[in-house]
């Protein structure tokens, strides 16, 4: 999925898309995510990362939203855990288009 920046409030986040409209977002015993009733493959996350659910188990996401989910699964404050754990697509204010797979050092 796509990693997003949003506007929430005042604050600015960046998560990754793991649904969007139409899409059902539940999670497997072994802590895997599920769309639409198929195990997503997610190889930007480190091996033996679990995603377990918080609030609910499962989610469909509305029209004009989308679900989003932090790769540091243990400790990011996402979908799962908000009252409103959709983000509407009209406070998207981007998209990564890239990564570094390699740590630069930079001198100033």
């Amino acid at each position: 999925g796509d990693i997003i920046e949003f506007k929430d409030g005042t604050e600015i986040h960046s998560k990754r898309v793991i649904g969007i409209a139409g899409d059902e977002i539940s999670f497997s015993d072994d802590g895997k995510v599920i769309r639409n009733g198929e195990k997503i493959e997610e190889e930007y996350l480190p091996e033996g990362t679990v995603t377990f659910p918080f609030k609910k188990d499962f989610y469909k996401v509305p029209d004009g939203s989308v679900f989003v989910l932090g790769d540091n699964r243990t400790n990011s404050f996402d979908s799962r855990f908000w009252e409103n754990p959709y983000v509407e697509t009209s406070d998207i204010i981007g998209k990564y288009f890239f990564t570094a797979k390699k740590k630069v050092n930079c001198k100033s």
